[in-house]
């Protein structure tokens, strides 16, 4: 299914740049309270800040070898606050924009469905957080991104085939990003978003 200009044009309206996403994170955390999803807001919340204050991607060499480039792009991140691995990657990609000259914004991956939809990984999965890079002019689609960096999505792929338990990929997801540093994401924008 592909996405209409008309579309797009309605959804970089309901778009929040990344101070409203940080600053909902209260009301999404008190929106889930008592339910299954609250546990993963709030250890999400503390990662997500952890990222964003340290930055160690910063100091890497992918940091110096991909950035500064000027990009005349919209990049549409679909995500949801209990999704691990936005957590770890949107602090990442959204300093990457932003040193492109690129401000970032967010939509919720279950408000917007048929977004979702056109953007499965493996035409399957509604796996986020998807980066969504448009155009600026004609709002067609120039590429996307996610939900995880490469080997990541290897060693996700790998525990999935064992049936590891959900504790289990979970934390081995953790250690996988603790050790990464935000390095991957940093090295595969910079891929994409050459020439």
């Amino acid at each position: 299914m592909s996405i209409s200009k008309d579309r797009w044009e309605e959804a970089l309206k309901t778009c929040i740049p990344i101070e409203a996403y940080e600053a909902q994170w209260p009301e999404a955390i008190k929106a889930a309270k008592e339910t299954e999803l609250e546990d993963y807001i709030k250890i999400n919340r503390r990662r997500f800040n952890r990222w964003h204050k340290r930055q160690p991607w910063k100091e890497s060499q992918e940091w110096r070898i991909c950035t500064p480039r000027d990009l005349d792009e919209y990049w549409i991140v679909l995500t949801e606050y209990w999704c691990g691995d936005a957590a770890h990657n949107i602090p990442p990609l959204d300093d990457f924009a932003r040193a492109c000259g690129v401000t970032p914004v967010y939509l919720f991956r279950d408000e917007n469905s048929d977004i979702m939809e056109s953007f499965l990984t493996n035409g399957k999965s509604k796996s986020i957080p998807k980066l969504i890079r448009l155009d600026k002019e004609s709002l067609e689609v120039i590429g996307s991104w996610g939900p995880r960096p490469a080997p990541a999505q290897e060693v996700y792929e790998q525990l999935m085939l064992s049936a590891a338990s959900l504790h289990i990929v979970l934390e081995e997801m953790q250690r996988w990003y603790n050790q990464n540093k935000g390095r991957s994401v940093i090295s595969e924008l910079g891929r994409i978003t050459v020439g």
